[in-house]
């Protein structure tokens, strides 16, 4: 279901992988193709789990579902609060 989903999203926004195109170049010549990217790019940083202060709640109706999640984000490294 994920490769089909991943296929999909490839053909609909039409990327796969850019074309670079080097004919008419005589033999024993060499050419350089640029390209340029097709969307602007965004720089992003990510901090380590233990400095996101993170607040469990329990909203699901399930008595001890906080609990579960609190000490497998705690496992994780992440800082419950």
């Amino acid at each position: 279901m994920l490769a089909g989903f991943v296929i999909t999203t490839v053909l609909v926004l039409g990327v796969i992988h850019p074309s670079t195109s080097t004919s008419g170049t005589a033999a024993g010549s060499s050419a350089t193709t640029t390209t340029q990217p097709l969307h602007a790019t965004t720089t992003t940083t990510t901090a380590p789990p233990s400095h996101v202060p993170v607040l469990v709640a329990n909203a699901s109706g399930v008595t001890g579902a906080a609990g579960v999640v609190t000490t497998e984000l705690q496992t994780a490294g992440w800082t419950v609060l």
